[in-house]
């Protein structure tokens, strides 16, 4: 916990109230090991503790910019989807490459 990414896999996405946060989140479902997985904006590591962080930009291997304008637009197409009675879900591999 705090050091680790979540596992690859493939996971069921809802958008739930947060206590932590007091708002609607994207949450990730049935994570092994782990609970509360959320996907927020923030800028490196520092700003999670296993969640998934989006942004517009990947600045280097470790800042992501752009968060406060991603999130949002990534939210409302979710939250479209799954009123519109879809399954969403999320990939997640264990290889990260860059460009350049």
């Amino acid at each position: 916990m705090h050091e680790t990414a979540i596992p690859a896999g493939t996971y069921d996405i809802t958008i739930r109230f947060s206590q932590r946060f007091q708002k609607l989140m994207i949450a990730v479902q049935d994570v092994p090991g782990f609970t509360g997985i959320l996907i927020h904006s923030g800028n490196t590591d520092a700003n999670t503790s296993g969640c998934i962080l989006v942004g517009k930009v990947i600045l280097n291997s470790d800042y992501i910019s752009g968060g406060s304008i991603a999130l949002p637009l990534l939210q409302a197409k979710i939250r479209y989807a799954l009123d519109s009675g879809e399954k969403v879900s999320l990939t997640i591999t264990d290889d990260f490459k860059t460009e350049g």
